[in-house]
């Protein structure tokens, strides 16, 4: 028999055996480390991973590497996403970031890392992970799309959103409601609609608990909003009618439905709003001043 061709097998064999007993080893130590992990709630406490090494050591293998570590990676989300702190979070960014850089051309790690980020409430990073996306795959037109709702659902900066989704929407595999999207960034008070309209195809494409629940309270409070300011406009026609502001918000007739749930009512503001969402400003309300009353008095008024 040729022996290079068995110098092949043995090298193929070798190589072989010790990833399996690699991952056998690996196994044995997760499972050890695991009680550890969910008796502290804590996965910050790793080296964060640096691709390029990991690319030179996976052996010509760098996205069975990356398969690997999204594992890890999503273990580690679906640990903190209720109770995130600083590190962890710091340290789930890292770990989607390498596998974005080992394996540039899987969507589903830009697509979903970015969603993970999100969550996490670090949009800086979701931020990070989509940008990496686009430049990956320049063509997607769900990179740039969910850059500009990032701007715009978290950082309320609707300027910075346009020029976003305007580029989402004139690639050519863009969805056709990406352009009416457009059109509604650029006419007054129709970018709510549009951003709920993003919303409602995320929830249905990620139905993943945490991701969803965190979907559904960004909706709820733009269609929170929306109802709002609905229901102003309503109140001024019922109030011209009246001649005299209304004293309850029953008077106002059928309203929609809250999307907390709770009711509407008239706050003390003159405001028609959910209780749910009036309980939660008294609640900042309250901490605002008591943040104040622990500022040196030289300090207390200036902005």
């Amino acid at each position: 028999m040729n022996p290079e061709f068995l110098r092949r097998w043995a090298l193929r064999l070798c190589v072989l055996s010790a990833m399996v007993g690699g991952g056998l080893l690996s196994h044995g130590a997760h499972r050890a480390s695991d009680e550890v992990r969910f008796a502290r709630g804590v996965v910050a406490d790793r080296v964060a991973p640096h691709a390029p090494t990991l690319r030179a050591a996976s052996l010509g293998q760098p996205t069975l590497v990356g398969d690997i570590f999204w594992l890890r990676a999503v273990l580690a989300f679906a640990d903190i996403h209720d109770n995130p702190d600083k590190l962890s979070v710091a340290w789930v960014r890292a770990m989607v970031s390498a596998v974005n850089e080992l394996d540039p051309h899987w969507r589903t790690g830009f697509f979903y890392g970015g969603s993970f980020m999100r969550v996490l409430g670090d949009i800086e990073g979701s931020d990070e992970v989509f940008a990496a996306g686009h430049a990956a795959m320049p063509n997607d037109p769900f990179f740039p799309f969910s850059l500009g709702m990032n701007a715009y659902l978290f950082r309320q900066d609707i300027d910075e959103a346009r020029p976003w989704i305007s580029k989402a929407a004139s690639l050519p595999d863009a969805p056709a409601w990406y352009r009416a999207a457009v059109a509604a960034f650029f006419e007054e008070g129709k970018s709510r609609r549009a951003a709920l309209e993003y919303l409602d195809r995320q929830l249905k494409e990620d139905q993943r608990p945490q991701v969803k629940e965190a979907l559904e309270r960004k909706r709820a409070m733009l269609l929170h909003d929306e109802y709002r300011d609905q229901i102003a406009d309503h109140r001024n026609k019922v109030e011209q009618h009246l001649g005299r502001p209304i004293a309850d918000v029953a008077e106002l007739g059928k309203l929609p439905s809250d999307p907390y749930e709770a009711g509407w009512v008239l706050a003390p503001d003159g405001v028609v709003r959910s209780t749910t969402r009036e309980a939660l400003l008294a609640t900042r309300a309250v901490k605002n001043e008591r943040a104040m009353i622990l500022l040196p008095p030289s300090k207390r008024w200036q902005r």
